[in-house]
């Protein structure tokens, strides 16, 4: 499902006894990796900025994201 030189960063958690299955020749051939994502993995100072401006370009949706309006600041 990457492109070739793509990336798959894990973000979150999950159960332990969850496994991942990735096949290595299409991994090595297209040059694809695989990264998790812990906390101190971002530089907020950059990051942050970074996603506001792809929100306010309409290059990132966030707004699917919300579930729950009722605790944001209006």
């Amino acid at each position: 499902m990457l492109a070739v030189g793509g990336g798959l960063y894990l973000v979150g958690v999950s159960k332990p006894e969850v496994e991942i299955g990735v096949n290595i020749i299409g991994a090595i051939g297209g040059q694809r990796r695989v990264q998790g994502v812990s906390f101190g993995s971002t530089n907020a100072k950059h990051d942050i900025p970074m996603y506001a401006a792809l929100y306010l370009q309409g290059r990132m949706n966030l707004d699917d994201l919300v579930r729950n309006r009722s605790l944001c600041a209006t």
